[in-house]
């Protein structure tokens, strides 16, 4: 699996303890983790990736850097994130 496939798989491991209540939020996360707020915030930016796309990287079939991710992470339009994604791969 891609680096950024286990990144995105890991934002739905800290949302799912935050929702079931083993971790209160986020920035206990972060503390608990010794990383800084800011990158668990764009780990956890990735929940926002369009599920066509989440699965294509899973499935080996798209190669994108996380980096690369975020602006279209950004968008909340599912459609228009395909849409950036497929200017990104021309």
């Amino acid at each position: 699996m891609a680096r950024v496939g286990k990144t995105i798989a890991l934002a739905h491991y800290f949302d799912n303890l935050i929702e079931e209540g083993y971790i209160e939020n986020r920035s206990a996360i972060a503390a608990h983790l010794g990383i800084s707020r800011a990158r668990l915030s764009q780990i956890m930016l990735l929940l926002s990736i369009s599920p066509n796309i989440v699965t294509r990287i899973l499935q080996g079939g798209l190669s994108v850097s996380e980096r690369r991710l975020r602006p279209i992470a950004l968008e909340p339009s599912w459609k228009k994130q395909q849409l950036m994604l497929q200017d990104m791969e021309k």
